[in-house]
């Protein structure tokens, strides 16, 4: 690739029916210019592109940090997810199983009142009838003394003497 200074220091040879000398070192020097300007701007632009390559890589890097850590926040969301839900399905049986526990507790609570309540019943009921059996045997008796003492009252008054 050619550099400024080349085109500064080129020669050319002389010709017997050759070029005005003077034009060809201006028309030289305004391409040495040109060229000049053209090749600092070519290696500004390539110390850019070098630095924005640099920045680019960079970024890619950061980029592919960032990916990696929001997949690992994503994995370690999933995880805790899926370790609250595990903790809550145990949560959830040990509450129905200790539900099932007071649930057949009170079941044999009420099987044990109704049973009482069956035995006292039953008891009530033959001491009511004992009771009643002893009211209409009471009452039996009192009739039957009753009425004998009615035939008494009725009947006159034997002479005591007489016997």
């Amino acid at each position: 690739m050619l550099v400024p200074l080349d085109i500064q220091h080129k020669t050319f040879k002389s010709a017997v029916s050759g070029y005005n000398k003077q034009e060809v070192h201006e028309f030289l020097a305004e391409v040495e210019k040109d060229f000049s300007q053209l090749y600092r701007e070519n290696k500004e632009l390539q110390e850019k592109l070098s630095k924005l390559t640099e920045e680019v890589s960079r970024y890619r890097a950061t980029g592919t940090q960032l990916q990696q850590a929001l997949t690992l926040a994503q994995k370690t969301a999933d995880e805790l997810k899926d370790s609250a839900r595990r903790e809550s399905e145990l949560i959830l049986a040990d509450a129905k199983s200790k539900a099932e526990v007071v649930t057949n507790e009170s079941k044999q609570s009420v099987r044990v009142i109704k049973n009482a309540y069956l035995e006292f019943k039953g008891e009530f009921r033959a001491y009511l009838t004992t009771f009643l059996n002893l009211l209409d045997n009471m009452d039996s008796s009192l009739v039957g003394k009753i009425s004998v003492k009615d035939k008494e009252e009725e009947q006159p008054p034997q002479d005591q003497d007489n016997c």
